[in-house]
């Protein structure tokens, strides 16, 4: 996942209205299912985004917005109520992922959501990425509340690793440890599904990998106020050491049902989510069913 990073210059915005009466929200269900000139012009819109915000190329947001390797591409889209100008996007991309061999069942079968986004830096103080997360966790749990779900995720940064695991109860580094050869082989199992350009670092570490993006973000302001950071961000300083091109890779669980070979506690992994209240647009797609 590539939030955008936040430092210590950007925690100095700040916005004082309501976000509902700022703020509106367009949902996609499936980018890839929307009549071709709307999607070409939506995709070309987040790819200038994206670029502008982190850096991102085109090609690389082309390929996350068209994955063929998805059942599911959801978009969500945050703008200006008085500019219609874009502020925030999230694409989530869906895989369905079977944990053991042979086994088809509902307990054994995994919804795994790869996310990329980016908030403009006046927002990034609003919890405008929470709310981008936990509106489309709403309706994954409407469209899909007999399956297993789970974030996988590449973080390039520290804030955007810090985002997942500071809301989940439970996190992969984290409160479900550092060491489960189960969870483990889940992940690498994911990782192939998305991406084969990352490099392991070092056997002793399984989330530690090489060739990620180069996000920006303020390495001198993360070194100089570690004492007072979040453990998160503590933990994936002490890991990368914010060397060039290095990053994490984990699991989050959105929801986990009994019996799930995975071996997680069944539930609702983020009872605080935050979900927008305010005006949501639909572009439809195409429904689905698995």
């Amino acid at each position: 996942m590539a939030i955008n990073a936040a430092n210590s210059n950007t925690y100095r915005h700040k916005v004082t209205k309501n976000l509902t009466d700022l703020l509106y929200m367009e949902r996609i269900s499936d980018l890839r299912k929307i009549k071709h000139n709307l999607r070409s012009h939506i995709v070309q819109e987040i790819a200038n985004y994206f670029f502008i915000e982190n850096g991102r190329s085109f090609k690389n947001t082309i390929d996350l917005c068209l994955n063929k390797n998805s059942f599911q591409v959801s978009v969500i889209l945050i703008r200006e109520k008085n500019t219609n100008k874009l502020i925030g996007a999230s694409i989530m991309n869906m895989f369905l992922i079977i944990n053991l061999p042979n086994d088809s069942t509902s307990e054994n079968t995994f919804i795994v959501i790869v996310a990329a986004g980016a908030v403009n830096e006046n927002y990034r103080n609003s919890k405008i990425s929470r709310y981008a997360f936990g509106t489309f966790e709403k309706y994954l749990l409407l469209d899909y509340p007999n399956h297993n779900s789970i974030y996988f995720n590449v973080f390039s940064n520290p804030f955007s690793f810090s985002l997942l695991s500071n809301s989940a109860r439970f996190s992969f580094p984290g409160t479900l440890g550092t060491q489960n050869s189960i969870l483990e082989a889940f992940m690498t199992k994911a990782l192939i599904y998305y991406s084969n350009t990352l490099t392991k670092v070092s056997n002793d570490n399984p989330f530690l990998y090489k060739g990620h993006r180069i996000l920006p973000f303020d390495k001198q302001y993360l070194i100089e106020n570690y004492i007072f950071l979040p453990k998160s961000i503590q933990y994936y300083i002490d890991v990368t050491g914010l060397k060039h091109g290095y990053g994490l890779i984990g699991l989050h669980p959105i929801l986990m049902h009994e019996k799930n070979t995975l071996r997680i506690d069944p539930g609702d992994n983020f009872p605080n989510r935050l979900v927008f209240e305010g005006e949501i647009r639909n572009i439809e797609s195409n429904s689905y069913s698995l």
